[in-house]
C-alpha cells in the first residue's frame, strides 16, 4: 500500500466502537439523571462490566500497527494522540472551574489529573509497556511481520 492510500477501514470495528460509545453515554445518563442510587441499576451495572474493557481491547487491537514505527516514534504519537488531549482538557476544565467556584485547590488539580480522562492514560501506560514486551518475546506476528 503506498503512502497516499488509505487503509480500509474494517466496518466490525467501526461498530463496536460506535456500541462503546452509546453504552458510555447511556451509562453517564443512567448516573446523572436518576433520582435513585444509580449502582443498584441492573442496566447500569452491566453496562460498566465491560464497556471499557471493550474500548481497551479495540485500541490494543490497533495499536499493532504502531509496532512498524519503532519504540521511540511510537510513544511521540501515543503521547499526541492520548495524552495531549487529557492534559489539554485538563487545564481547559481547572481553568473553567475558576470561573465556577474560584481558583482550584492543588489538591482539585492532583484529582483531576488523576481521575479525569483515566482511560487516555491507561491506554498509553498500556501502549509504552506493551512495546518492549512485545519485541523482547517476538512478537512479530502482532506487528504484521
Amino acid at each position: 500500500m503506498s503512502d497516499t492510500q488509505k487503509p480500509q477501514r474494517i466496518i466490525l470495528f467501526d461498530a463496536l466502537k460506535l456500541f462503546a460509545i452509546f453504552l458510555v453515554l447511556w451509562g453517564h445518563v443512567i448516573q446523572h439523571l436518576l433520582s435513585s442510587d444509580y449502582q443498584d441499576e441492573p442496566v447500569y451495572r452491566h453496562i460498566y462490566s465491560f464497556h471499557m474493557p471493550l474500548f481497551m481491547m479495540i485500541t490494543g487491537y490497533f495499536y499493532a500497527k504502531t509496532f512498524r514505527k519503532g519504540f521511540a516514534k511510537s510513544i511521540v504519537h501515543k503521547f499526541r494522540q492520548l495524552l495531549l488531549p487529557a492534559i489539554t482538557w485538563t487545564v481547559i476544565f481547572c481553568f473553567l472551574q475558576t470561573f465556577k467556584m474560584g481558583l482550584p485547590s492543588i489538591n482539585s488539580i492532583v484529582n483531576g489529573w488523576i481521575y479525569n480522562f483515566w482511560f487516555l492514560k491507561s491506554a498509553f501506560l498500556c501502549s509504552v509497556i506493551c512495546h518492549p514486551i512485545c519485541k523482547l518475546h517476538n512478537y512479530s506476528y502482532l506487528s504484521g511481520g
